[in-house]
């Protein structure tokens, strides 16, 4: 099951096609099954795990979206930065009357990730997971490692 619903969802992204839902015998019955199939995914997507982000915090949240839990989705790099640069494209098509940001979250490892970051449109970059890999390699002089190509 979770690789056919992978196959699916992968397709989707890679073809650029929204699809609503997974047929009603792919989808999920529970936490395990939905893991399983974001394991799967990032498998098809060849490419790295850069962060994790946790949804439904709250219970308010849990309440508004029916869950009985927080939720853990995985951050892939590659997507990451696929995914800012059609919101960056989006928002260029638009007449905003105020400020409106894009956060790259995931794949924010080095100054190459930032000068990415930069090119299609990203303003900010939370890069908490390339932090702690980063500090590992440099200590304290991380900020100026990381700025020598800024």
């Amino acid at each position: 099951m979770s690789m056919k619903a992978a196959e699916i969802i992968w397709n989707s992204w890679k073809n650029g096609k929204k699809i609503n839902t997974l047929p009603i015998e792919l989808t999920p019955h529970n936490r395990t099954e939905a893991y399983e199939i974001q394991e799967t995914l990032q498998a098809l997507s060849n490419s790295e795990i850069t962060g994790w982000k946790i949804a439904a915090t709250s219970l308010d949240g849990q309440r508004h979206i029916g869950v009985n839990g927080p939720l853990a989705g995985r951050i892939l790099k590659d997507n990451s930065k696929n995914l800012c640069k059609l919101a960056s494209e989006h928002l260029q098509k638009k007449n905003l009357s105020k400020e409106f940001n894009i956060i790259r979250t995931g794949g924010i490892e080095n100054s190459d990730d930032i000068l990415d970051s930069q090119n299609i449109g990203v303003k900010l970059n939370q890069w908490y997971t390339g932090y702690f890999d980063s500090f590992g390699k440099y200590g304290h002089n991380i900020y100026k490692n990381l700025s020598i190509n800024l």
